[in-house]
């Protein structure tokens, strides 16, 4: 018997507020497997092709995440991305289509966890696909 598929993220947020709404959101959802971080350092060398997907906030210190987005898929095209931010601007919407990310949600307001789940049920049946074909 094959073990269940997990969708294996990894989120860079540096709210810890964030941190645990993400946590309560899938908690009891055993599709998904969730590490976090609130350090880039730490977070930025856990990056692997094991990753099916990764959650970044894009303003933390030290933390250029536009740049971590273009070296994940220059590095690893398999992973996708999802950015969840309260300070988004036409530039930087802009920007995040030019870094081909897969979701965006802006944090404004106590709804903005739900608007995530909705891009996670929205990318996870590509996501699972995926692994089974690297399976076979």
């Amino acid at each position: 018997m094959t073990p269940p598929i997990k969708i294996i993220i990894k989120l860079i947020e540096d709210n810890i507020g964030d941190i645990i709404a993400i946590q309560d959101l899938l908690r009891g959802n055993g599709l998904y497997e969730l590490e976090c971080f609130v350090e880039p350092g730490p977070f930025l060398a856990s990056i692997n092709s094991d990753i099916d997907l990764v959650i970044t906030d894009l303003r933390i210190d030290n933390y250029n995440a536009l740049e971590t987005i273009r070296d994940i898929h220059d590095t690893y095209p398999g992973i996708r991305i999802i950015v969840i931010s309260a300070a988004f601007t036409p530039l930087i919407y802009e920007q995040l289509i030019w870094y081909r990310v897969d979701g965006v949600v802006k944090k404004d307001g106590a709804y903005w966890t739900d608007r995530l789940m909705e891009w996670l049920d929205h990318l996870a049946p590509n996501i699972i696909e995926r692994k089974k074909l690297i399976a076979s």
